[in-house]
């Protein structure tokens, strides 16, 4: 088996909300309109240009798109990003942007129905790979290796020239 690179459980921390129930103890809560939590990026997955998985649970209601994960550099070209989001009709969306290219998967299955689900997300130089609740269910092909370029993750939105934007509204767990 291959060891965590990052593993964030959501539990027990300064930017953990007390008594928030998550999927496995507490969960980190994401209000739509303020929550984000930034980590800075492990050098482990920077450049990494290997397979990457990331798999995080949700739970959301929302009809509004939002971001569970997201790297990037904000909206300054050449674009570099990476994101990991709930669609506004509940499909999750796994995009990459690579200078000029831009790739994104979409499920076909919904995830905002107010129940838990798995997420996880697989990156490899040959295609992005969407599994919810361990099935697969949407894939693009990819011929462009992940990389990070140097950029913090988020957890709950997306970052702009303006600030943070698609806030998450929902709960998270285990990323």
């Amino acid at each position: 088996p291959v060891a965590n690179t990052a593993y964030y459980k959501l539990d027990n921390s300064a930017i953990d909300l007390s008594g928030s129930t998550g999927k496995f103890d507490q969960g980190g809560v994401f209000n739509g309109s303020s929550s984000v939590i930034e980590t800075p990026l492990r050098s482990e997955i920077q450049n990494n240009g290997t397979s990457l998985t990331f798999s995080c649970w949700v739970n959301t209601a929302t009809t509004s798109e939002g971001y569970i994960l997201s790297n990037s550099q904000g909206d300054v070209s050449p674009f570099y990003s990476f994101i990991i989001a709930v669609n506004a009709n509940g499909t999750v969306k796994a995009q990459k942007r690579v200078g000029s290219s831009n790739l994104v998967a979409t499920s076909s299955g919904t995830v905002n129905d107010g129940n838990w689900h798995h997420i996880s997300v697989v990156l490899d130089s040959s295609n992005t790979t969407i599994f919810i609740d361990g099935s697969q269910d949407g894939q693009v092909s990819d011929g462009n290796a992940f990389n990070t370029f140097g950029y913090d993750f988020r957890f709950g939105a997306g970052l702009a020239n303006a600030g943070y934007n698609a806030l998450f509204n929902g709960k998270i767990d285990q990323v």
